[in-house]
């Protein structure tokens, strides 16, 4: 059946687990069984997918709200069709095996989202170009999978918070339209191959940081005395780049930092590995160097 043209109701429970159960058999591969609860019992019409695995529903409408499908070996094209969920506020499909590219028309018709997180799929191609409309969302992790530039519309989302561009194949300079994302908390770009380029010169806009994680980004220049106005910062990470080895006399105000600037083993090795010519990436290694960085501190 072709999910696009069935009409969710918004009084229906039992409509809800229809169309994820139907999103399920058309456009997902769950060989391992990890959807095994996503069905429909015969001659049963009161069916609620609230308690079905990823499933998180709102308690008093009891309407989908959340989505979580990490790391359960799925296969297949981005189901854009959760996103047809009026209530849904959180996309989480990290650490599976989506593919093909992921375009702004695909993407479009998820701007109602709270929090979009894909990293650790197997997407190809450049980043996807977000609407205006994405005024609501929180935070976007689209972590190893990409590759291209930085599109305009990532310094167009007035309420994000978190940010995370990890280990893709990302070119070009930093773009300074990034520090329009003045309600950041988490900024990490690290292990992208930009052209070498200073930090971005506004990037003293961003003073609500808590975590600056851009180890290995190619940076060179000095080290920009903004930082030192980051009163909120914990997590400061700018190690294995070409910065001038002076060191900001603002920085010696940071007193809530506590993490040190060594990368984790686990990332320098993936890095080390994907500059080898023709070498794979081992998804393994960047599972394991992505949960290590990504643990809140």
């Amino acid at each position: 059946m072709d999910v696009s043209n069935y009409q969710l109701s918004c009084t229906s429970n039992f409509s809800y687990a229809i169309f994820l159960h139907q999103v399920k058999n058309s456009h997902l591969d769950d060989s391992t069984g990890s959807l095994h609860d996503w069905n429909l019992p015969p001659q049963v019409t009161n069916t609620t997918p609230c308690n079905w695995t990823g499933i998180v529903c709102d308690p008093l409408s009891l309407s989908v709200i959340s989505i979580y499908l990490l790391g359960l070996h799925i296969y297949g094209y981005f189901p854009v069709d959760f996103c047809r969920f009026p209530t849904l506020q959180i996309l989480s499909l990290a650490d599976n095996f989506f593919n093909d590219s992921l375009t702004s028309a695909s993407i479009s018709s998820c701007s109602h989202l709270h929090h979009l997180n894909l990293p650790l799929n197997l997407f190809v191609g450049n980043l996807p170009d977000f609407t205006p409309d994405f005024v609501n969302l929180r935070s976007l992790d689209l972590s190893l999978n990409f590759s291209g530039h930085i599109p305009p519309s990532f310094g167009r989302f007035p309420n994000l918070t978190i940010l995370c561009l990890l280990g893709n194949l990302l070119n070009g300079i930093i773009p300074a339209f990034l520090t329009n994302l003045t309600q950041l908390t988490r900024f990490a770009l690290a292990y992208n191959p930009f052209t070498p380029g200073p930090l971005p010169l506004h990037i003293g806009n961003l003073t609500k940081l808590e975590n600056l994680w851009l180890p290995n980004c190619n940076l060179v220049g000095e080290i920009p005395e903004p930082l030192g106005n980051f009163v909120s910062l914990k997590n400061l990470d700018l190690s294995d780049n070409c910065l001038s080895h002076k060191i900001p006399e603002s920085i010696g105000g940071l007193r809530s930092v506590h993490q040190s600037d060594k990368a984790p083993t686990a990332w320098k090795k993936k890095e080390e590995e994907r500059k080898g010519k023709g070498k794979k990436r081992d998804r393994g290694r960047e599972r394991e160097g992505y949960r290590e960085r990504n643990v809140e501190e």
